[in-house]
């Protein structure tokens, strides 16, 4: 099949599902309550909610069990009261939908790769870089200031890959040179790089890349000079390699059982539309209708008439699921969108509404067979995985996406602190982590609200500890640690939320009040 005519099948897909949300829904109050239009009983017409970039990141996950981050290269989200979320500033636009575009099909190659080729290693050379920010040496490249250097692969397979990186550093100052290392504005991973020319080291992470260019960032971040002593500090960079695909036939096999739960060569059309229907209800997050099946299996058809094999026309419909608007947009609709009725959400519904808030992703297997059930419209039920998806790991996504932008942690990695200050990248990076763990001990422990203004423990490691001039060691990991007797305790006395509530140099009350007034 022409990549034309593809692209001309997957829009046709994504309108004619897109004809479907044309009606806005009437959301939840109680079965067949009438109820006067603006009245406070009337919950109004609610908004298409679009996925954003955590919540697409994170579906696409529990959808393919990939550790791609498509989301990187979309738009930025817009903010409308602090937040990233709010269905009102979530348009989408033709620049969007071809980043869709593009995520669909890495997505859907990956998915559908066939079994690994052996792994091969490719380097890059430090003296063949290019940078503004430093130049060659005989045998590495020096950046001499903050800034990075692109090294860039060409690879023949999706697949898990090992990034190295082999540098040292012309240590000055108090601390190590520090260097990050990202793939697409992906980070992979940030290192102190100890290391001196006669010992260099070498630092590694392993990463999912996509096919074709793949391009790797390094960046220093901690440059240092003093004028007076003429001390410096560089990063010096010996070499990039990218080495694999490293995974194994069992890896990618379930991979692919993901998504090709029977074998279509077998089991012929009627496998095909059990394919189609189980992702598809689990992409859609609710039931699929006949007609549904149907205009995802022409697109096989369409395929396979083209001479296409039928896993070329099934990975076709896999890209149309994730174009369309009850993939990418979190829908309620209502069959009588006028009537002066106010009807309760489905358990569907309710699930995605669950789901997104508490894991910013899908609903599992288990809220799925919830909705199925009919427990989520009692009481009792929605307690009962509420309290299960709070004790999930994956509940970490309140704490990085709700406390992240209501508690500003987001804002303190690009928050400019006077360099005069006793503030490095590790007292920053601990003031995250403080206010992480603080918050996420309410989400699993039965406190009272208030206590967040008041509580008398916080989780501080050495480092933290000796900031805040605390006599408490509770060692070089993070442990929780009792405040009675200290100046300290609770939210507003949290270093996070007192430096991104201050200027630069000095305190301002007036935007801690602020904060306290429009956020809190």
């Amino acid at each position: 099949m022409s990549s034309k005519r593809a692209l001309w099948l997957l829009f046709g897909i994504a309108s004619c599902c897109a004809l479907s949300c044309a009606a806005a829904p009437r959301l939840e109050s109680s079965v067949g309550k009438r109820v006067a239009p603006d009245s406070a009983d009337d919950p109004g017409h609610p908004l298409l909610h679009r996925l954003n970039r955590a919540e697409y990141d994170n579906t696409v996950r529990e959808l393919f069990g990939s550790e791609l981050e498509p989301a990187l290269l979309f738009p930025n989200d817009d903010h409308a009261f602090g937040f990233d979320n709010n269905a009102g500033v979530l348009s989408i636009s033709p620049l969007q939908f071809q980043a869709y575009e593009h995520a669909a099909e890495q997505l859907a190659a990956e998915a559908f790769a066939p079994l690994p080729p052996p792994p091969t290693k490719q380097v890059v050379e430090g003296e063949t870089l290019q940078s503004s920010f430093g130049g060659r040496r005989a045998t590495a490249f020096n950046l001499a200031s903050n800034g990075s250097v692109f090294a860039k692969f060409e690879l023949s397979a999706h697949g898990r890959y090992r990034v190295t990186v082999r540098a040292w550093g012309e240590q000055s100052g108090t601390e190590p040179v520090r260097m990050r290392v990202a793939v697409a504005s992906r980070e992979l991973f940030v290192n102190d790089v100890p290391n001196v020319a006669d010992a260099p080291g070498e630092f590694s992470r392993e990463a999912s890349l996509s096919s074709g260019e793949n391009t790797i960032e390094v960046s220093f971040l901690n440059d240092f000079f003093d004028a007076k002593t003429r001390l410096d500090r560089n990063l010096l960079i010996d070499f990039v390699s990218v080495e694999g695909p490293l995974d194994t036939k069992a890896e990618a096999e379930a991979r692919r059982a993901r998504v090709l739960i029977c074998d279509p060569g077998r089991g012929g059309d009627g496998c095909v539309r059990q394919i189609l229907q189980h992702f598809a209800e689990r992409a859609f997050r609710r039931p699929l209708t006949s007609s549904d099946v149907d205009r995802l299996f022409a697109l096989v058809r369409a395929a396979t008439q083209s001479g296409e094999s039928v896993e070329h026309g099934i990975e076709l419909a896999v890209r149309a699921i994730l174009l369309s608007p009850h993939f990418l947009f979190r829908l309620e609709l209502d069959t009588q969108p006028n009537a002066p009725v106010v009807r309760r959400l489905n358990d569907y519904e309710i699930a995605s509404r669950l789901s997104y808030f508490l894991w910013s992703s899908m609903p599992d297997a288990e809220l799925f067979r919830a909705a199925r059930s009919g427990e989520l419209s009692a009481a009792s039920g929605l307690r009962k995985q509420t309290e299960r998806m709070l004790a999930d790991p994956r509940s970490v996504a309140l704490v990085d996406d709700f406390a992240g932008q209501w508690l500003l942690l987001r804002a303190l990695d690009d928050h400019q602190v006077d360099g005069n200050l006793n503030f490095d990248a590790r007292t920053r990076a601990g003031m995250t982590e403080e206010t992480r763990r603080f918050f996420a001990e309410f989400l699993r422990r039965p406190l009272p609200v208030e206590e967040l203004l008041t509580a008398r423990f916080t989780y501080l490691d050495d480092n933290l500890a000796s900031f805040y001039g605390l006599a408490a060691r509770p060692g070089a990991k993070f442990a929780k640690v009792d405040l009675s007797g200290a100046e300290r305790g609770g939210l507003l006395r949290q270093a996070a939320l007192l430096t991104v509530t201050s200027l630069p140099h000095r305190s301002s009350p007036v935007k801690r009040g602020k904060w306290v007034l429009g956020q809190l």
